[in-house]
């Protein structure tokens, strides 16, 4: 989906929980939820804001879906 494609890129992801269903990734390690407008909008803002936190979330994300892909290719 989306979210991997973002996270193979070494883009950090701000998902609603429903956009996130399935998946794996560790909420505010890997990606950031938020289900309300004011918390979605304020969650971006702190990644656009927030270089390190940014730096940190995406590689998080990144290895999670490396991962997940390897994993999906040995079943």
């Amino acid at each position: 989906g989306k979210i991997n494609q973002y996270s193979i890129c070494g883009l950090p992801t701000v998902s609603t929980n429903l956009g996130a269903t399935g998946l794996a990734y560790e909420p505010g390690e890997e990606i950031v939820l938020a289900d309300e407008p004011d918390d979605f909008a304020a969650a971006c803002i702190e990644i656009l804001r927030n270089d390190r936190r940014t730096e940190k979330l995406a590689e998080a994300a990144r290895k999670r879906a490396v991962i997940d892909a390897a994993l999906a290719r040995a079943r």
